[in-house]
């Protein structure tokens, strides 16, 4: 393991996000007496869904839109597929007992579009979305679908 070598005068490092207190970085840098400010300079809120529409596909491109969409238990197909921009959204995903039948390889977005795209042909995909969600997926998708479903604000502090 590598040490990690730092010097400041000011002993406080501020981490935008919320570090979980056993995370390496945590540990290493309150060993060597810094003071650790972590926060998130954005907050998620749930947008509430009537109903998911009628689909082959859901994609996931983050961990917040796999949470929020469970998080208002609907009703699925059980033929229903899933992809996820990455194994680490995969991984999440098995948490609601499901598993990803699309996994998003490297990280250009627009490249795992076009990987989906091949995948899905003319199958149609639900996007569940935060309100200003990135839209590399909705271009190439011949029959894309998209859910609300939480709201990304940026704090100011």
């Amino acid at each position: 393991m590598h040490r990690l070598e730092v010097s400041f005068e000011n002993r406080t490092i501020f981490i935008s996000r919320k570090l979980n207190h056993l995370s390496p970085i945590y540990i290493e840098l309150n060993s060597l007496g810094y003071e650790i400010f972590d926060t998130s300079l954005i907050k998620f809120e749930q947008i509430r869904f009537t109903h998911t529409p009628p689909t082959q596909w859901i994609f996931f491109s983050s961990q917040n839109a796999i949470h929020y969409f469970f998080a208002q238990q609907p009703e699925l197909n059980a033929t229903l597929k899933f992809g996820v921009m990455s194994q680490v959204s995969a991984d999440y995903l098995m948490e609601y007992h499901k598993k990803a039948d699309f996994i998003g390889q490297g990280v250009d977005v627009t490249q795992i579009a076009k990987d989906f795209a091949k995948v899905v042909k003319d199958e149609t995909v639900l996007f569940p979305q935060a309100i200003d969600s990135y839209k590399a997926f909705k271009n190439i998708c011949l029959s894309p679908m998209c859910v609300t479903i939480y709201l990304c604000t940026k704090l100011v502090y």
